[in-house]
Order: C-alpha cells, then structure tokens, then sequence
C-alpha cells in the first residue's frame, strides 16, 4: 500500500509537469467553453428539447479524442524510452498501472470538472439570465456518474495501447483510432443491424455509442451498463498488467 501511493504521487507530478497536460486540457478547456457558446446559440435561434448542459453534454463526447490520447500515450511507453520504467518496476507490475490509471483519471475529472464550473461562472461573468435551467440535479447526477466510469474505461485503453506499444506516438496513434471507434463507430453499425435480430449486440452497442442517438448517457445509471463498464476496464487493466510483466523493457 505504500509503494501504492508513492507511485501515485509520483505520477501525479509527472503528470502535472508535462506540456502534453497542459496543451490537451488547454484545449480541451477551450473547446468546451466554445461548445457551450454553441449550445446557447442554439437555443437563441430556436427551442430545443433539452438542457443547454444535456445539449452540451451530449455533443462533447469528441473532445475525448483531444484528451485521452495525449494524457496516456506515455504512461508507459514514456517510461520505456527514458529508460525509467525499471526503476518502478521494484514494485509490482499491477501497483504500477494501478498508480498510474488513479493519476489519469483524477487529472481527466479535473478537467472535467473546472469545464462544468466554467459554465455558471461564464453566466455569472456575463449578467446572462437564462429564462431556463442550466441543468437539472437529475442531469448533473447522471454527468457525474458518467464521466467517471466512461473515462475510465478510455484512460484504460490508452495505458494499455501504452504497455504494448514502443514509442509514445504508437500509443497516441492507436488510442485515437480505437476512442473514434468507440465514440462513433456503435451510431453507424445500429444503422446497419437488423431489427430483432441481435438484441444483445444491440443492447452493446448503444451502451458504448456515445454518439449515438440512442440515450446512451440516459441508461448509464443502469446496472448493466455501470457493471459493463467496470468490467471491461478492470479486463483491459489486467491485460495490460499481465502484458507489462511479460515484457517490461523491450
């Protein structure tokens, strides 16, 4: 457990001194704040049927492609290529992903969560009065369950195209490739799908798509979907332990 922690804070400053964190969650910031300019466009030019922050929520599903990959790629790979990963491989393999997963994902809700404080502050700032609610307590329970499972199973993929991977833009190029897949690849293939024919790849399909038109982030308070979730990135990070340990410094 100390080896745990010590692992994490060393990460968490490894993190926190890259320029990747920095230009990503920059941009990512950006974009979302222009998002939600966006979203509150829309409802000036004509009434919409959901929350600006529902609105927004469901269009900023992209910006994952602009965080996640650059926030993982070097995770490990980084390590290999500066010739520091057998120094924190004195600890086991699992406590290292372990450390390393906690540390990008507490800096992935960071971001997350000053992008959904900068909404009320920029209302705030500007003296807008909306004749609506931002969001509901509803709405902002499902984003808070939300992205924390969601961006867990996307940081996993990252660290574990990380393990495998030799150079960090290896690990950067197959993450973003495997995130658009998951992301929009799911709304394309249920065009597809016959109806009734596979109800449980379908029932798959629509808890991955985030963008898809199916209410992905409305059923993600459902058991199934939390479990589904929870599992895949507890398989991915075991994969990617067992991966590790077979071949820490090639």
């Amino acid at each position: 457990m100390f080896n745990f922690f010590a692992l994490l804070t060393y990460e968490w400053r490894r993190i926190s001194r890259t320029s990747d964190f920095f230009s990503a969650g920059g941009l990512f910031l950006l974009l979302s704040g222009l998002l939600f300019l966006f979203a509150l466009l829309c409802y000036v030019g004509k009434p919409q049927t959901v929350s600006p922050f529902a609105f927004w929520l469901g269009h900023g599903w992209p910006m994952v492609l602009l965080l996640v990959p650059p926030l993982s790629a070097d995770s490990i790979a980084g390590e290999r290529s500066a010739g520091t990963l057998d120094g924190l491989l004195c600890a086991s393999p699992a406590a290292v992903l372990l450390a390393k997963f906690s540390a990008l994902l507490l800096h992935y809700l960071l971001l997350w969560t000053v992008a959904l404080a900068l909404q009320p502050l920029a209302l705030f700032l500007a003296s807008l009065r909306l004749p609506f609610p931002l969001w509901s307590g509803a709405e902002l329970f499902g984003a808070l369950s939300l992205l924390p499972l969601s961006g867990a199973l996307y940081l996993s993929c990252g660290l574990f195209f990380s393990t495998i991977a030799r150079t960090q833009a290896q690990a950067m190029a197959a993450t973003f490739v495997l995130l658009f897949g998951l992301l929009f690849g799911p709304s394309v293939l249920l065009r597809f799908l016959p109806a009734c024919r596979w109800p449980i790849l379908e029932d798959i399909l629509v808890r991955l798509g985030a963008a898809s038109q199916n209410g992905w982030p409305d059923r993600f308070l459902n058991f199934g979907t939390v479990a589904f979730y929870l599992t895949a990135t507890g398989t991915i990070l075991c994969l990617s332990a067992v991966f590790l340990r077979s071949r820490p410094f090639h």
